[in-house]
């Protein structure tokens, strides 16, 4: 959600006496809530979505609704607060991790700062990035740096459709990226309404991009810098189904000085259940790759390849992940046992 919590949307469906009785309720909590304070908002909302069909059965006649007598907290009616943030929410990050033995350590460290600001009609972020990483290994040192920003405005037209631009800022010792800018705006159209989203949604994305780019050394194109015009084209499945879930999206991007310099990438997973107590789950990224062209002229060294501290020459890149879950057996054994942990 806008202020970082999450809404959560329960979709009732009825079965067998029920069919065709179906039922949509939302809970929406607070970014610091506790794990208490969400399976309590959770619950209740569950306990009033089931409401309505046991009243329905012969146990309605015993069904009372009651609200309690006393609460600390204030019903909230839309535009009867006056929020003093105007919406925007903002966040700072960071960690460092380090781990290391005798002849190898490594350090990891990043940073982060975010503002969000989002509105039935609008919706802007802001980003920046931090991060370093360094590896040694027998008295041998080699480290990357890098830093980025990004931001994002998009406007709400219809139900279907959003325009929007967005604009980045980024180096990369790894990628052998001194400096990149760009800027890019964009349409989409969704399918189904946006409404729906929870529960199925096709978006159609389409953006038209500028980049200027200064290397750290010269690239195998002979180049230390270059503007180059792109586009993009990004189609998103996503449902949510009483038989499972998937998720798939196809990304293709290519630069209109030249056709040949493209990138490919499709990636999706799915989990179905099969028959009661069987399900599947299935994951798969691969992404077709002929547009790396800040690669470095010179060789990479020995060190560089094997603790992959630059970038290298591929083009192709997969992962892939299959997997059954069956479970049997008692479904009345409801006893929670915390000795010896899990």
């Amino acid at each position: 959600s806008g202020s970082g919590g999450m809404r959560r949307t329960l979709r009732f469906i009825g079965q067998g006496a029920f069919a065709g009785l179906t039922d949509e309720l939302s809970y929406a909590s607070l970014p610091d809530a506790t794990v208490d304070q969400l399976r309590q908002g959770v619950a209740r909302q569950i306990a009033l979505g089931l409401a309505r069909y046991v009243a329905r059965t012969a146990s309605g006649s015993d069904l009372i609704l009651r609200r309690p007598e006393s609460t600390t907290s204030t019903p909230v009616v839309a535009g009867s607060v006056i929020d003093p943030w105007d919406s925007w929410v903002f966040n700072l990050n960071g960690n460092v991790y380090a781990q290391g033995e005798k002849s190898y350590s490594s350090l990891y460290a990043n940073g982060s700062v975010g503002a969000n600001r989002v509105t039935e009609a609008w919706k802007a972020n802001a980003s920046a990035r931090l991060n370093y990483n360094e590896q040694q290994f027998d008295g041998s040192l080699n480290a990357t740096r890098g830093y980025s920003g990004r931001g994002l405005v998009v406007k709400s037209l219809t139900d279907h459709w959003s325009a929007g631009a967005s604009a980045s800022v980024s180096s990369s010792t790894y990628s052998n990226i001194r400096l990149d800018l760009s800027v890019a705006p964009a349409v989409e159209y969704n399918l189904f309404p946006y409404a729906e989203s929870t529960r199925q949604q096709l978006r159609f994305l389409y953006r038209l991009n500028l980049s200027h780019t200064r290397y750290e050394e010269v690239t195998i194109y002979g180049k230390l810098r270059e503007t180059l015009p792109s586009q993009s084209l990004e189609v998103s499945l996503g449902l949510q189904q009483p038989w499972g879930t998937v998720n798939m999206s196809i990304d293709g991007r290519n630069y209109l000085t030249d056709f040949r310099k493209y990138r490919v990438s499709a990636d999706g997973g799915f989990s179905i259940r099969l028959i009661k107590g069987l399900s599947v789950e299935i994951y798969g990224e691969y992404s077709r790759i002929r547009d790396q062209l800040s690669l470095r002229q010179a060789g990479l060294s020995p060190a560089d390849v094997l603790l992959r501290q630059r970038q290298q020459a591929t083009s192709f890149s997969y992962s892939t992940s299959i997997g059954l879950r069956y479970s049997f057996g008692s479904i009345y054994n409801t006893v929670v046992n915390p000795r010896f942990g899990n």
